[in-house]
């Protein structure tokens, strides 16, 4: 009975770390976030915009045309992230994306923003 119950204390310790490995949150300080604005050309909020980094982690714009991106990892000057607008309501074009956004260890890198013209 005592060989079993450590089995299954053991497998259940297994089931607990291996899922702490796939958290993105783990290991804390290697993730920033990302935040930003997408608006059309006279600066009318645009909801509904899927924004995506580096196609990983993405976020969609609320009503107010505003984002937030969570748990992207650290980047610097010499391999910066991509942002790229993927997705638009009917009627908008998509703008170029950001090549050079370099997110800091627990920081929010802010106002990388979008301007969306009418097709």
């Amino acid at each position: 009975m005592t060989k079993r119950i450590s089995a299954v204390v053991l497998a259940f310790g297994l089931v607990l770390l291996l899922g702490a490995c796939q958290n993105p949150a783990a290991p804390p300080g290697n993730y920033g976030s990302i935040t930003g604005k997408v608006s059309t050309a006279s600066g009318s909020p645009v909801a509904g915009v899927t924004i995506t980094v580096d196609n990983g982690p993405s976020a969609t714009t609320g009503a107010d045309g505003a984002y937030t991106i969570n748990y992207v990892p650290v980047t610097d000057a010499l391999s910066p992230d991509i942002v790229a607008v993927t997705s638009v309501p009917a009627g908008f074009g998509i703008p170029p994306p950001n090549n050079n956004v370099q997110v800091k260890a627990g920081q929010v890198t802010p106002n990388i923003n979008f301007t969306l013209g009418h097709q």
